[in-house]
């Protein structure tokens, strides 16, 4: 990170998403996003921490993670594992926020870890639609009722929305 202090937001933005573009043996992906963004996403967090995500495996085959943040990181287990046990389902995906450009650039960097489970382009596609889950008011409307109103919770609506 001491690398990135001398450079800009913009150039700091541009070497995180290529270096994750590039990366192909730690199991990571990563975006980069503004303050304000990340301002967005801690304070909807508190108000409602969990979603599921559906992984798209082609053939119309797919299977759905439980999301779940925790002090402003996000922990996405297999949902069937989760129902049998909460405490000891594996982690399937990890959402990991960079804070230390917050104040100086006014970015956060997140770095996605993932297991085998899910191929580099399945952790990207998670990242991001997560992201936007919490950042886009009309998709965040699915993240409330889920979290405040789960007897309206309408799954294929949530799955028709996502990549």
């Amino acid at each position: 990170m001491e690398l990135l202090d001398k450079e800009p937001a913009e150039g700091v933005r541009k070497i995180w998403t290529e270096y994750f573009a590039l990366e192909t043996t730690l199991g990571s992906t990563g975006v980069c996003i503004t303050k304000d963004e990340w301002n967005i996403v801690t304070s909807r967090v508190k108000q409602c921490p969990s979603f599921v995500f559906p992984v798209r495996k082609g053939g119309g085959a797919f299977f759905v993670l439980y999301a779940e943040w925790k002090d402003n990181n996000l922990i996405m287990t297999y949902l069937e594992d989760y129902k049998q046990n909460p405490h000891t389902a594996e982690s399937y995906f990890h959402l990991v926020p960079h804070e230390e450009y917050i104040n100086t650039k006014e970015i956060v960097l997140i770095q996605g870890e993932h297991l085998p489970y899910l191929t580099k382009q399945e952790a990207s596609t998670l990242l991001n639609e997560c992201l936007h889950f919490y950042l886009d008011d009309d998709k965040y409307m699915h993240v409330q009722i889920f979290n405040l109103e789960s007897d309206k919770f309408n799954f294929q609506a949530v799955f028709n929305m996502t990549i």
